[in-house]
């Protein structure tokens, strides 16, 4: 309450402005053409209201890029789609191809999410629940449900401008990318990736980075080189 009260966004000639505060009014601007991707996510509560939180991660020196840290802490659909139109105008004109991430993405995050804290709960209440601990184990069917879940919530499209994608089963997120804002594309093959051919693709900007894992890794060189070629040949500025 103190740190967003009576917060107000608005849109200015150079982008955006957002004041808050109860005791200490702080105001943080946005300027469009500094800003190098927007981010947004939901949480089950969020959710319910039909809220999502927004962030704009924009080009800054190291000494300031904490202050400069511009978003939304809930906003509706409506605001949203106008952050999106106002960074990305022509996102609804493109014709988008959508991809998903290798099904490889389960076993993984189901040996992260499953036995280690089922084996741990076990072990802890094993002396006052005696064999009733055993119960536990049960949290390796939510484990593998989460994990199936996260691997067909991971979604993202490429156009000619640019990148979207969306993932996450309690926490979602998506992200909006162009690809002019991009300043570089790394190709990085995991431990396993001689035995499953999967790379993470990551796109670097002056903000931040954008990652897609678990792509098959020709499909990756292919978008390396096409995301590399677009930023080589578009003459507008990154910032």
């Amino acid at each position: 309450m103190l740190q967003y009260f009576d917060l107000r966004f608005w849109r200015t000639e150079r982008g955006f402005k957002i004041v808050s505060g109860l005791f200490t009014r702080q105001e943080v601007s946005a300027v469009l053409t500094k800003i190098q991707y927007v981010q947004w996510s939901s949480s089950p509560l969020m959710r319910l209201f039909k809220m999502n939180k927004v962030m704009m991660p924009q080009a800054a020196s190291v000494q300031v890029t904490g202050k400069l840290s511009v978003g939304l802490p809930g906003c509706y659909e409506p605001q949203l789609s106008a952050v999106q139109a106002a960074y990305f105008p022509e996102e609804k004109d493109l014709a988008w191809e959508p991809h998903g991430i290798a099904p490889f993405n389960i076993w993984l995050r189901f040996l992260k999410l499953g036995p280690l804290p089922a084996f741990i709960l076990v072990q802890i209440t094993k002396s006052w629940l005696g064999s009733w601990s055993l119960v536990w184990l049960a949290w390796l069917l939510v484990a593998w449900w989460l994990a199936h879940r996260h691997q067909r919530t991971w979604r993202w499209q490429v156009s000619e401008q640019g990148l979207r994608a969306e993932w996450g089963v309690l926490q979602r997120k998506s992200v909006l990318l162009q690809w002019h804002k991009v300043q570089s594309v790394s190709a990085r093959r995991g431990f396993f990736s001689k035995e499953t051919g999967l790379a993470q693709l990551t796109f670097h900007t002056a903000a931040g980075a954008v990652r897609i894992p678990y792509i098959p890794v020709p499909k990756a060189a292919a978008v390396q080189d096409f995301v590399l070629y677009k930023v080589e040949t578009d003459e507008r500025e990154w910032m």
